[in-house]
């Protein structure tokens, strides 16, 4: 893949799916208006948060985007992309699958993304509050080729928040695409930990998060929402920082003892 990168800076790539398809798997939050609430909700905070200089938002189901073009023009110190298309695909494959073709529609149409080497993806329905800190992460470590926490003996990912270098998805991630059903028990998760493996193998570099995910939002899956437990923070910030340590990643990132998710999927 050729390079075209002119900035040190992640871009925030947010995956969005407003009319989701009748027959999508292990969804339960389906309502139009109440997704689209969720889109507008975290596009805001995105908007808004000083160390986001760049989003492209891609949406798979033809939704019109204007709304959010029309609100990212009140930051005009940041640099927007409202991306949308229709994709059509079946719904047994899962919401993940729906994300991968964002994914694909954002590499092959943004031009944000030709300027930089790295992406910051997240569900377009959740919010990270300390995305500042991975920002910050990824430009201290421009070598990393996909930063993610791996979990149940190293074969899934958490893809609601990731993070990774262009190369990585045009040439690791995205050729698995195919691999992925829901309904046969092969998730986005999966699938991402794979790629990560594989590019691990060929010499590549990865890391686990430089701290616990702050994600704001409810899950699509079971309407849970992500929010803060002051005891479960404690727990899993030492639980991270001990990973950190053991896994010989930097030592001088701090703790943070802010609000984090008190659930997971």
């Amino acid at each position: 893949m050729e390079s075209h990168q002119t900035t040190p800076d992640a871009c925030i790539v947010l995956t969005a799916t407003v009319t989701v398809p009748q027959d999508m798997y292990m969804t339960v939050r389906t309502d139009h208006a109440t997704r689209l609430n969720d889109y507008r909700q975290a596009f805001a905070k995105w908007l808004s948060n000083p160390h986001v200089t760049r989003i492209v938002l891609v949406e798979n189901s033809g939704y019109d985007l204007s709304e959010f073009v029309e609100a990212s023009r009140r930051y005009p110190s940041k640099r927007v992309e409202c991306l949308s298309f229709t994709s059509g695909f079946d719904g047994g494959r899962g919401k993940g699958f729906g994300e991968m073709l964002c994914l694909d529609q954002a590499l092959g149409r943004s031009e944000l993304l030709r300027e930089c080497s790295h992406i910051v993806k997240a569900s377009g329905r959740y919010y990270l509050r300390n995305v500042g800190k991975l920002l910050s992460f990824l430009r201290q470590r421009p070598e990393l080729d996909v930063v993610c926490n791996l979990r149940h003996n190293l074969t899934w990912a958490d893809s609601r928040v990731f993070a990774s270098s262009t190369r990585f998805l045009h040439e690791k991630f995205l050729p698995l695409q195919s691999s992925v059903s829901d309904s046969k028990g092969v998730c986005f998760e999966h699938v991402l930990a794979r790629a990560a493996h594989q590019s691990m193998a060929e010499g590549g570099q990865w890391s686990m998060m430089p701290a616990v995910l702050r994600i704001e939002g409810v899950s699509a899956t079971d309407n849970g929402i992500y929010g803060t437990n002051p005891i479960k923070l404690g727990v899993r910030e030492a639980a991270h920082w001990l990973h950190l340590l053991l896994l010989g990643s930097p030592k001088r990132l701090p703790l943070q003892t802010e609000g984090a998710p008190d659930r997971e999927n």
